[in-house]
């Protein structure tokens, strides 16, 4: 093989090594906020069924309060006062947290009525859901991939749930 020239030597003894590190402590926090995410309603179905008369306005009232709890200690170590938001801001982070209560509560009843696939099928199209609000509302443009995706999406979910089977599938 054709070796490289003398000069090459001086440039690659003079070039640090760099290691490969990867951050595996982001990795980690991800794979943990997926196994959280994922478990959640299975979990709450099964507080459901051991507890049959704790509501799903209880669950949520329960889920809030840790949330708020957690949230202020995170902003706080952060050196951030938790109110610090600017006036024109609050109209719309009061409607983002009544559009959040009521997508959560959605999802909270319906895992305790329905099915664990069922609710969880119909909770997981809700980015299908946000791109037909954006095209809907906020005229946002959906390619030819995006409209095939929403309608796999929703063949999917008819799929799993089959609307039209009788009442004892479960």
């Amino acid at each position: 093989g054709a070796s490289l020239p003398k000069e090459t030597d001086a440039v690659v003894e003079a070039t640090p090594v760099v290691e490969d590190k990867v951050n595996i402590k982001g990795i980690l926090w991800g794979i943990l906020a997926a196994l959280c995410y994922s478990t959640t309603q299975p979990t709450l179905k099964m507080l459901y069924l051991q507890f049959p008369t704790v509501s799903s306005f209880e669950v949520l009232y329960w889920k809030s309060i840790s949330m708020m709890v957690m949230n202020y200690l995170i902003v706080r170590s952060f050196g951030t006062f938790v109110m610090d938001v600017p006036h024109k801001f609050h109209r719309i982070i009061v409607i983002r947290a009544a559009i959040g209560f009521t997508g959560v509560q959605g999802m909270f009843t319906s895992v305790k009525y329905m099915p664990v696939t069922m609710a969880s099928c119909i909770f997981f199209t809700m980015p299908v859901w946000v791109a037909l609000f954006a095209w809907l509302f906020l005229n946002e443009r959906l390619s030819y991939f995006d409209v095939l995706a929403i309608a796999a999406a929703f063949t999917g979910m008819f799929i799993i749930n089959n609307p039209f089977a009788g009442d004892d599938k479960q």
